[in-house]
């Protein structure tokens, strides 16, 4: 997931370390699901759309009655996301095309960001993902987001829209239980219709304005055994479970973490600012865009005998390792320079 959030800045709410380590938290799931087959893990993307949705909203809410406040926004979700994008795109077609297992004709639709719909439409495009990019269509999904969403913060009135999201977010969960129900497994996985809850449910925590309130830990204790009563009956992705509401119940789940993160309580710093957690959320949005690509191209290139990728541990070990490298890497001469031209927009 995904990812492409933004950075607290010194304009928007004070820094939250626990928003940080709930970062960590979510990348490490995903990574664990995708390198060692973590159960469950997949639904580290749940809490990004959610976290996402939820500082997003608040950066909107804050800035709304300034003058070129879209203007402002736009500016720095490109900054935010297209850098580290765009190179990785350019260098894994590069490999890949000179290895001969892509074509350049596959790039068109990351380029214009529908890759979510050739991902669970495959058989009306005609085409397939990249097996190496299929992760990307979360960023696709919160591209999307972004298209429409600002205009409904900035010009509906704050306390209509307080109640139409979750009209919205029900709706969202009926579409995607129908399109499942018909059929579609895959799609109603990865296109944006079907997963915008997540995001929508961080937008709603925002207008509450959560911060620094005194949560009951009896809260996160139920959210945490609600996804834990739910990874009992099924951690499969395509089960009915989620897409019949479950993706919905994760979502309100990550909502209730993100709000308590922000609390004042004992065990947030234990849970989500210990350093470890808070430095791998710095680098989550390049851990997972780099994950995936450096495990494929290893299993890829390297084949045991009989033409089959290598597998085990030690090649998933491998490639944690070379991808909390480049991430390192990435953040320090690829995002951060990015990062503070995005801080300048405000300056």
């Amino acid at each position: 997931m995904t990812f492409a959030y933004p950075e607290n800045t010194r304009l928007r709410h004070p820094y939250e370390p626990g928003l940080d380590g709930i970062r960590g938290w979510a990348v490490l799931a995903v990574v664990s699901y995708h390198l060692f087959g973590l159960p469950g893990g997949w639904m580290g993307v749940d809490v990004f759309f959610v976290l996402s949705g939820f500082l997003i909203t608040s950066a909107l809410l804050q800035d709304k009655h300034n003058p070129g406040v879209l203007g402002r926004f736009y500016t720095r979700r490109l900054l935010r996301i297209f850098p580290l994008y765009c190179l990785s795109l350019i260098l894994y077609f590069c490999v890949t095309v000179g290895m001969g297992i892509a074509h350049w004709r596959q790039a068109v639709p990351f380029v214009f960001f529908y890759q979510n719909f050739v991902f669970g439409f495959p058989e009306y495009f005609r085409a397939e993902m990249p097996a190496g990019l299929k992760h990307f269509w979360t960023l696709a999904v919160e591209m999307h987001f972004y298209v429409f969403f600002p205009a409904l913060v900035l010009f509906v009135n704050r306390k209509t829209l307080k109640w139409v999201l979750p009209v919205l977010i029900l709706s969202v969960m009926c579409l995607r239980g129908w399109i499942f129900l018909e059929g579609q497994e895959l799609a109603s996985f990865v296109i944006t219709p079907c997963r915008l809850d997540g995001l929508l449910t961080g937008a709603w925590l925002a207008y509450f304005g959560p911060r620094k309130t005194n949560l009951p830990f009896w809260l996160l204790l139920l959210a945490a055994l609600t996804v834990f009563i739910m990874a009992i009956l099924s951690t499969d992705q395509f089960s009915p479970l989620y897409h019949l509401g479950g993706f919905t119940v994760l979502s309100i789940s990550a909502a209730v973490t993100v709000a308590f993160s922000m609390t004042k309580h004992p065990f947030v710093p234990l849970l989500f600012e210990n350093a470890f957690l808070v430095h791998i959320g710095k680098l989550s949005y390049g851990i997972y865009v780099i994950h995936y690509i450096v495990d494929f191209l290893i299993r890829t290139n390297f084949q045991s005998p009989v033409d089959q990728p290598v597998s085990g541990i030690g090649t998933s070990l491998f490639s944690m390792f070379l991808t909390y490298l480049l991430a390192v890497l990435s953040y320090r001469f690829v995002e951060k320079p990015f990062l503070r031209l995005k801080s300048n927009t405000y300056s």
